[in-house]
Order: C-alpha cells, then sequence, then structure tokens
C-alpha cells in the first residue's frame, strides 16, 4: 500500500509539472499577442497624431487657396499700374488725345502729345 501510495504521490507531482509548463506556455503566447495589441494602439496613436499635426496646419486648402488668389490678383493689379520700368508717379489718366479721350499713363500720354489729365 505503501508502494501505491508512493506511485500516487509521484503522478500527482508530475501531472502538476505538466499544468505548469502549459500556464508559462500560456502565458509566453498571451505576451506575445498583447505586445502586438500594444503595437497595434501605439501605431494607432501615431496615425492619429499625424491627422491632427495636419489638421493643425493652418486653413483648409480651399482658405490657402483663396487667399492665394487674392494675393495673384493684388499682385496683377500692382504690376498693371506700374509695369516692369515704370516710373512711380507714372499714374494712369484721361489722355486728350487729337479730339478724342483716352486712357492711358501720363507719360505715354506726353510722349504722343496728349494732354493728361489724372484720374481723381
Amino acid at each position: 500500500m505503501a508502494r501505491l501510495a508512493a506511485a500516487l504521490l509521484a503522478a500527482c507531482l508530475a501531472s502538476g509539472c505538466f499544468v505548469v509548463e502549459e500556464i508559462d506556455k500560456g502565458q509566453k503566447y498571451m505576451d506575445q499577442h498583447a505586445d502586438v495589441d500594444k503595437r497595434k494602439a501605439v501605431e494607432e496613436e501615431k496615425a492619429a497624431a499625424e491627422q491632427a499635426k495636419k489638421s493643425d496646419q493652418g486653413p483648409g486648402v480651399t482658405d490657402r487657396m483663396r487667399g492665394w488668389w487674392d494675393e495673384r490678383q493684388d499682385d496683377q493689379a500692382r504690376a498693371a499700374d506700374s509695369g516692369p520700368g515704370a516710373h512711380p508717379d507714372d499714374k494712369p489718366g484721361r489722355c486728350e488725345l487729337n479730339g478724342s479721350t483716352q486712357f492711358m499713363r501720363k507719360f505715354d500720354c506726353q510722349l504722343r502729345g496728349g494732354t493728361y489729365t489724372p484720374l481723381s
């Protein structure tokens, strides 16, 4: 009977080691997949930060394009008022030329022999 009790005790202890090994394997498996979940969470946080960074870069595309267009129109208006090499006093005005009224710059009117009247 003592042998039977010793055999049962040995069987119980041996099977306990098997259970502990399975628990360790399961723990390692869970840790591997928990890391994947952590990596996914970190990647999602990075993506959210990128999106927030993009949205914090100022006005949207439409507003930026509208601003660019307004600046471009202002640049073209300035270029029309003072072309390349134009004198700062050379402003557009009314020119009486050969009995007709034309609108041109002061120096062009004088060059053609007309009478220049500035626009108010």
